[in-house]
């Protein structure tokens, strides 16, 4: 699994699936109710990246099947961060394949996430060594879900939905100046 972060860094996105591929099989001989904790997490992890790298391959029905695991394992475990990511990338694939109402319900639920996050998880996370990481990303991944959301409802041509969404998401991203995501809300708000 860590060997496959590599090729995400060179864009090598077959040799990033590959890998992946490897540690899939791997886990899948794995009995997951005896696994710890730990390893339970990183079977999710492998599965959340597994589904990311099907996407960017263009394989969106396979890329679902990898992410609904990931949702079903999250859940299980209670970790409230990595469901609300999986169900936001559960909603990109939909969108891809122009499955709008699905697409929107997975926001929907991946917001609600992050929401049941900030009110009850967060002190859990402070025990954790990426308790400031996590506590700090969770409103990056609420913006790219408001983002989302907007992008979505630009598509389907509700431009004041899109606008709600989007100033939501450009809110939450002036807390991540640096990044790539603030210019293009700014573009999608000047449409």
């Amino acid at each position: 699994h860590t060997l496959s972060l590599f090729y995400t860094a060179t864009k090598n996105w077959g040799k990033y699936l590959q890998t992946l591929r490897k540690a899939e099989a791997w886990v899948e001989k794995v009995n997951f109710e005896e696994a710890s904790f730990l390893f339970q997490a990183l079977i999710g992890e492998i599965y959340l990246d597994l589904g990311d790298a099907l996407q960017e391959v263009q394989e969106s029905e396979e890329a679902l099947i990898g992410l609904e695991k990931v949702v079903a394992i999250y859940r299980k475990m209670g970790r409230l961060y990595e469901l609300g990511k999986a169900l936001n990338n559960i909603g990109t694939v939909y969108q891809s394949l122009h499955q709008w109402g699905n697409a929107l319900a997975s926001y929907e639920e991946s917001l609600k996430v992050f929401e049941e996050y900030d009110t009850g998880q967060q002190e859990l996370y402070e025990q954790s060594a990426f308790s400031l990481f996590e506590y700090t990303h969770v409103d990056f991944l609420k913006a790219q879900t408001h983002q989302n959301m907007g992008a979505l409802y630009l598509t389907l041509r509700k431009f004041d939905l899109a606008n709600d969404f989007l100033q939501k998401a450009h809110a939450g991203y002036t807390q991540f100046p640096e990044t790539e995501e603030l210019a293009s809300i700014e573009s999608n708000l000047g449409r």
